[in-house]
């Protein structure tokens, strides 16, 4: 069951869980967002597992932190990647695991996953004549908007933006297949003179950054961003009319994510790691099949 955790600090939902123990023994996987709970509870189910949501990343991680001090058994915390691999960030932290990629949401991408959902919802021979490879089409799209977020988040004291309201469909261009990432840096960034800080300077950063080719763009694309661009693709570019041009934004995500199933997550680094922390945990043991 989801229940909203987003005005509650980590000590509270920490301090529920461990009442609730009490009664419910089975294994507890604290998770950022309802996304993360939904492709979870496809793959594990709810009889051996309760879904944590936090709704916000170090929530997550100060859970697992309190649950570790307190040798709280049969707990472990699943979070986004984010740029925190990129900028030697990650946190060695037991009973914390990242995704392999960005987020989820990228690792969805990355899977075959794409490649079924593709030949349903957006298959045009006529355009995957002109452009064979979407992925990398829309990868290719995303990646400036990725390198902005990522210095942003290099220097937080320094770059200040109002990114929040900024809708992201209206800076595509699909006649070029591109992103009007100097627009809209133009329409979220807050000029910052003594720092230097402006549009000319971002942009160059971004420059520099796009023909780095030891940049790894599954870190640096966000998974909501390629979402958004995805559905924006198939409404007005390749969506076959029967079903891809009716899709917005929840409703790809939601289409996409049914696709991923067990035996594409089975090969990445996130499951060998619950299952790793499976065995060490045999009280509380959910995967079949991993004796």
């Amino acid at each position: 069951m989801i229940r909203l955790a987003s005005r509650q600090n980590a000590e509270v939902i920490y301090t529920s869980l461990v009442m609730k123990r009490q009664i419910d023994k089975r294994a507890i996987i604290v998770v950022e967002g309802t996304t993360d709970e939904r492709v979870f509870y496809r793959f594990f189910g709810d009889e051996k597992v309760r879904y944590e949501i936090t709704y916000n990343k170090e929530k997550v991680i100060d859970v697992v932190n309190f649950a570790n001090r307190d040798s709280f058994c049969g707990l472990f915390g699943i979070i986004d990647c984010d740029y925190d691999f990129i900028l030697n960030m990650c946190k060695n932290i037991p009973n914390l695991l990242y995704t392999d990629s960005h987020d989820i949401i990228t690792m969805i991408f990355y899977s075959n996953a794409f490649d079924l959902f593709l030949r349903e919802y957006g298959y045009d021979p006529e355009i995957l004549k002109i452009n064979p490879n979407v992925l990398i089409t829309l990868l290719n799209i995303v990646m400036p908007l990725g390198i902005y977020r990522l210095l942003i988040e290099q220097n937080k004291s320094s770059i200040q933006v109002q990114i929040k309201n900024a809708k992201i469909e209206d800076f595509l261009d699909f006649n070029n297949f591109s992103f009007k990432i100097e627009e809209f840096i133009n329409n979220t960034l807050i000029p910052n003179n003594d720092e230097g800080i402006n549009t000319i300077s971002i942009m160059k950063k971004i420059n520099e950054n796009l023909k780095n080719t030891s940049v790894d763009i599954w870190h640096i694309c966000k998974g909501h961003d390629l979402i958004v661009v995805l559905s924006q693709f198939l409404i007005l570019k390749i969506g076959n009319n029967r079903k891809g041009k009716k899709l917005d934004n929840d409703l790809t995500e939601a289409a996409l994510r049914a696709y991923y199933e067990m035996n594409f997550f089975i090969s990445t680094k996130l499951f060998k790691s619950i299952v790793d922390w499976n065995l060490k945990n045999r009280d509380y043991l959910f995967i079949n099949n991993i004796e």
